[in-house]
């Protein structure tokens, strides 16, 4: 397979309509290629000219519908809406709420201990969510 042959087949090819008359070359190409290999009986070759010139035709069907149709544009999508300045997040209550908690021995004196997680870790306390 050569590199045209490879390039008309790749799905990704957008055909400009001026390229319409290469593309009739290519088939004429394509179609001396075809009876060669029909001479030699080289069926993998005629296989794979066929599946060419079946892209071959579906790109000059795109170009035409392209010269008929005109080129696509850009497509307005629209702005999208913006919030109000009051838009605030409201939290759900009676949520448990993880914050740091700094580890600092009792006061001296103190029976009080600083809150610690259920688990005993002094690291993190748990209070709620307001």
């Amino acid at each position: 397979m050569k590199f045209r042959e490879a390039c008309i087949r790749c799905p990704v090819l957008s055909i400009n309509p001026r390229m319409l008359p290469r593309l009739d070359e290519l088939e004429e190409d394509l179609l001396a290629r075809r009876q060669g290999a029909v001479d030699e009986n080289w069926r993998g070759e005629i296989e794979g000219i066929d599946l060419t010139r079946t892209f071959l035709r579906s790109k000059r069907a795109q170009g035409r519908r392209t010269t008929r149709l005109g080129t696509p544009g850009q497509t307005d999508l629209g702005m999208p809406a913006s919030r109000p300045a009051d838009h605030t997040v409201k939290r759900p209550t009676g949520l448990v709420r993880i914050t740091s908690a700094a580890i600092t021995p009792p006061p001296t004196g103190s029976a009080k201990k600083p809150p610690t997680g259920t688990d005993g870790c002094d690291k993190f306390s748990f209070v709620q969510a307001g």
